[in-house]
């Protein structure tokens, strides 16, 4: 498997490697990974990066503009993918353990 990093439309981070699979909001994707993805250029509402192979934005569906291949943040996000999933774990369970508190 080619690993990516994706902007999908729907407004969720989506990181695919061998390693396993990230899905996220923006915003849980930053606290979990410490970075903060650059804003999609107009009229984009995707990008994709797959690794070695294209760094696509897209606006309905249609390439609007492209990035460097080799692209660095992505390849350091797909090399973070451990430490991300285990950050969003320890978040989601300390989510899960003050929900059972609240109740």
């Amino acid at each position: 498997m080619n690993a990516e990093v994706h902007q999908h439309p729907d407004g969720h981070v989506i990181i695919r490697t061998d390693a396993g699979i990230y899905i996220d909001t923006p915003e849980n994707f930053a606290l979990d990974f410490g970075i903060t993805l650059p804003a999609l250029p107009v009229p984009a509402d995707e990008h994709i990066y797959t690794q070695g192979k294209r760094n696509a934005f897209m606006g309905d569906g249609n390439v609007v503009d492209g990035g460097p291949v080799p692209w660095d943040v992505g390849d350091s996000i797909i090399a973070s993918i451990d430490p991300g999933l285990a950050a969003q774990a320890a978040r989601r369970q300390a989510d899960a353990a003050l929900n059972i508190l609240g109740d």
